[in-house]
């Protein structure tokens, strides 16, 4: 969110780490200044401080103080961050039990947050929803997304999305979700992984059986007198495919012919964007490797969830679904 969407009596609303601020005087706006003037005069540039991180205090450096808070640097496990802090989120260092440990406080979220503010905890299971992911990227990357540890920030979001999975299809649909991901500067390097992840990671268990193969056929265009026509995808049945537990597949097409051959688990590199585990089809169609894998995009709600996607490995452009 940019700075200054919408104007609320006489509050002008900003990024949900910089809370609130006032582009007018009313009445209330005196307490907030002198907030202000308390924490610039006890905490001065420099000044190590404790401070309200999702619940919990944390020692950060206090780098400058302004119309939006106190700007506060600290580090996150993976590099050093800076956000803005109000003057009742922070407290002069060892004002709790303890100088510079950490210590529960309660957290509210800021007035214009769309979700509250989890606490991102990097051993965490179960499937990630979409508070969780805004959650790890506003504790990891703050208020500069493009800092010099975004890479490996975003590698472990990816890490964390593969291995436990996601509760929600993820859609550029406009939304809160999409606005706030956005903002993050998230490219397709986490959009690939959000798209490719719902539910649960598959098992091999779960690839396994005979499914009922089939193609989208392209699209047909032909003319009428001087009108230009297509015919829009049509499902095109092509046989079927039997992944057996020892090792072997059998994969029949509607024509009556067999190409029969082993299987092996597919490696991570292969798996690219998709969690879970998947298999690879030695020699099949054609004389290519084919990489078989859970389908976990969305289906209509009067279609089987229970399909795979049957791919050629190497250009991935060759590509035929099972269900079952």
């Amino acid at each position: 969110m940019a700075l200054g969407l919408g104007v609320e009596d006489g509050v002008c609303r900003g990024e949900p780490s910089r809370g609130t601020f006032v582009k007018t005087m009313p009445r209330t706006n005196f307490m907030y200044w002198l907030l202000i003037w308390v924490a610039w005069a006890h905490n001065a540039s420099g000044d190590q401080v404790e401070f309200n991180y999702h619940g919990e205090w944390k020692v950060g450096e206090v780098l400058k103080t302004d119309q939006y808070g106190l700007l506060i640097q600290h580090d996150t496990g993976f590099g050093m961050a800076q956000a803005y802090y109000q003057a009742n989120q922070v407290r002069p260092l060892g004002a709790g039990s303890g100088q510079g440990q950490t210590q529960p406080a309660s957290s509210q979220a800021q007035p214009d947050e769309p979700y509250p503010r989890p606490t991102p905890r990097l051993g965490n299971t179960g499937l990630m929803s979409q508070q969780e992911v805004l959650g790890f990227l506003r504790s990891q990357l703050g208020d500069n997304p493009w800092g010099p540890n975004r890479a490996r920030v975003m590698a472990e979001l990816v890490r964390q999305i593969k291995a436990r999975g996601l509760d929600y299809h993820h859609s550029a649909t406009p939304s809160a979700y999409y606005t706030e991901l956005s903002k993050y500067g998230a490219t397709s390097e986490v959009t690939r992984p959000l798209g490719d992840n719902y539910g649960p990671p598959p098992s091999r268990d779960q690839l396994l059986g005979t499914w009922q193969t089939e193609v989208n056929a392209p699209h047909v265009y032909y003319t009428k007198g001087n009108e230009l026509w297509r015919r829009n995808d049509q499902v095109q049945k092509l046989g079927s495919l039997s992944i057996n537990p020892e090792g072997s597949y059998s994969w029949k097409s509607v024509t009556g012919q067999v190409i029969q051959g082993s299987w092996r688990p597919a490696t991570e590199t292969e798996m690219q964007t998709a969690g879970g585990e998947g298999l690879v089809l030695q020699r099949g169609k054609s004389g290519f490797d084919w990489i078989v894998t859970k389908y976990r995009e969305a289906t209509p709600p009067n279609m089987s969830p229970d399909w795979i996607s049957i791919a050629e490995i190497t250009t991935r452009q060759q590509r035929e679904f099972g269900n079952r």
